[in-house]
C-alpha cells in the first residue's frame, strides 16, 4: 500500500518546507522538497503526531467531582481513585481504557505512556487494552509491593516502572528501586513537586526536596515539578533530566501551573500529559491550548511559544518516552495532517478542532 502527501511540512527542528511525503508498507520511503508528479492522495499541512507522556488510564471511566477532595484523598494511597480500581471490573476498566486512547487518537496522539496501577494484573489490562486499539502505549508498572522478587516479576509486563512520590515509600522501598534503575538500567519515572505540601513533607522529614531525593533515584523523567523549590530546577537541568508536566490536570486539583518557561528557558526537555482520564481526557492539542492562554494571561509570552508547545508535545515528549516521530525517510510515520495549505503552529492552537486525518504506520485515521 502507497499513501502521497504533498503540502506544507514541519521537518526536525519544526521548520515548515514545502513537499512530499510517500508512505509505503508503513515506513516514510520518500520525503523531499521537489515536487510530486502525479496527483496526491492528501493534501495539507503535516506535523509530527502529538505524544501523550503521562497519563493514568485505568481510571477513565470514573466520575468524581474532585471539588469534593484533597489530591491526597483523591489520587493517593488508599484514596477515592485506589478504592474505585478495586471495586471496578476488569471488562468495565477496560473498555474505558480502549475509548480512551480512541479519543486520543482521533485527536492526534499516537503514542502514549501510562503509569499503570495495580501491579501485573494491571499490566496486562492495559496491554490487552492497548492491543485492539492503533495507538502504542507505553507501560510504566507500579508494584503492589516492593521486593526485588515482585519488581522483577512486573518487569516481564511493562515498559518499565512507574512510581508516585517518594514521600509514599519507606527508604527499603526506594533503595529497590534505585538498584533497578541504576545497575539493571531501568527506566524508572516518578511524580516529583506536584503540591507545595508534599514538598514541605519531603523537607521535614528528610531535608531534601522531593525533587532532590528523585534524582537519586536516577529516573529517566520526573512528572510534574508544579512547585520547585529554589534550586530544584537547576537540578534538574545539571542532571539531564527531562519532566513531563500536566498543566490541566493541576489546575483542576488546585496545585499550581507548572514552570513551563523557566525549565525550557534551561533547555529541560519537556514532555506534555494529561494525567489522570477521570480529571481530563487525553488530547494533548488540549493540553497546550490550554497552557498557551495560561502562559498569555499570566506573562508575556514569548513569540515562538506556539512552536516551542508543538515540539514539547510531539518531537520532545516522543524521545523522552523513547519513541521517534520525527518526520524524516525511514521512520514508521507518526504524523497528523490539516487539510488547509498554510497552517502554523500558533493556527494549530487557536482553532476549534483542526486535525483531520492521522497517520499511524500504514493505517489513515480520520477525526471523525
Amino acid at each position: 500500500m502507497e499513501i502521497t502527501i504533498e503540502g506544507k511540512i514541519y521537518q526536525g527542528d519544526l521548520t515548515p518546507i514545502k513537499g512530499f511525503i510517500r508512505i509505503k508498507d508503513g515506513i516514510i520511503k520518500e520525503f523531499s522538497s521537489n515536487k510530486l508528479n502525479k496527483d496526491p492522495d492528501y493534501q495539507g499541512t503535516v506535523f509530527p503526531s502529538f505524544v501523550n507522556a503521562h497519563t493514568h488510564l485505568g481510571d477513565s471511566i470514573f466520575d468524581v467531582d474532585p471539588k469534593k477532595y484533597s489530591l491526597e484523598e483523591l489520587v493517593g494511597p488508599g484514596g477515592y481513585k485506589e478504592r474505585k480500581l478495586e471495586s471496578t471490573s476488569h471488562k468495565e476498566k477496560e473498555a474505558g481504557i480502549i475509548e480512551a486512547l480512541q479519543k486520543g487518537l482521533r485527536q492526534g496522539v499516537t503514542d502514549f505512556c501510562d503509569f499503570r496501577e495495580e501491579g501485573i494484573k494491571g499490566a496486562k489490562l492495559l496491554k490487552r487494552a492497548s492491543s485492539k486499539c492503533k495507538a502504542t502505549v507505553k507501560i510504566l508498572g507500579r508494584p503492589r509491593e516492593v521486593t526485588e522478587k515482585r519488581v522483577l516479576n512486573l518487569l516481564d509486563y511493562t515498559d518499565g516502572l512507574g512510581i508516585s512520590s517518594v514521600n509514599d515509600y519507606p527508604k527499603k522501598d526506594l533503595n529497590i528501586f534505585k538498584k533497578f534503575s541504576k545497575k539493571r538500567d531501568i527506566d524508572l519515572a516518578l511524580h516529583a513537586a506536584e503540591t507545595d505540601k508534599g514538598q514541605d513533607k519531603s523537607i521535614r522529614e528528610t531535608n531534601k526536596t522531593e525533587v532532590e531525593r528523585a534524582i537519586s533515584l536516577s529516573p529517566y523523567h520526573i512528572v510534574h515539578a508544579t512547585n520547585p523549590r529554589k534550586s530544584d530546577l537547576e537540578k534538574i537541568e545539571n542532571n539531564n533530566i527531562p519532566v513531563v508536566i500536566c498543566p490541566r490536570s493541576n489546575k483542576i486539583t488546585e496545585v499550581g501551573l507548572p514552570p513551563y518557561l523557566e525549565m525550557i528557558e534551561r533547555d529541560i526537555q519537556v514532555g506534555i500529559g494529561t494525567d489522570n482520564a477521570m480529571l481530563c481526557d487525553t488530547s494533548i492539542l488540549n493540553e497546550i491550548k490550554f497552557l498557551y492562554e495560561e502562559i498569555k494571561e499570566k506573562s508575556e509570552a514569548p513569540v515562538d511559544l506556539p512552536k516551542k508547545l508543538i515540539r514539547s508535545s510531539t518531537l520532545d515528549g516522543a524521545r523522552i518516552i523513547g519513541k521517534d516521530n520525527e518526520i524524516k525517510e525511514g521512520n514508521i510515520p507518526s504524523m497528523i495532517l490539516i487539510e488547509e495549505k498554510n497552517f502554523s503552529p500558533k493556527s494549530l492552537l487557536k482553532n476549534k478542532d483542526p486535525i483531520d486525518i492521522v497517520f499511524k504506520g500504514s493505517e489513515v485515521i480520520s477525526n471523525v
